[in-house]
């Protein structure tokens, strides 16, 4: 099993409360360990254009729910 380095943990707060935020090497490999295996992943579209190489190498076996960043979706009301 490889080490994955933690480069940085940032908590950040919002209006919704606070939540932590882990910047670290390897995310996708370190991703497809922690998350629990019927997890339904929202992704960016853009996002997963860019990724989309490292999704289907790593995290192909969750389902996934693109969304448009667009204002009116950042919006969970």
């Amino acid at each position: 099993m490889v080490d994955l380095a933690v480069l940085e943990n940032i908590d950040v707060r919002s209006h919704k409360g606070v939540y932590s935020v882990e910047i670290c090497e390897n995310a996708f490999s370190r991703l497809k360990t922690l998350i629990p295996e019927k997890t339904q992943l929202i992704v960016d579209q853009r996002v997963y254009e860019l990724y989309r190489g490292k999704f289907e190498a790593h995290l192909s076996k969750f389902q996934k729910i693109l969304v448009v960043a667009s204002e009116e979706n950042k919006n969970i009301d």
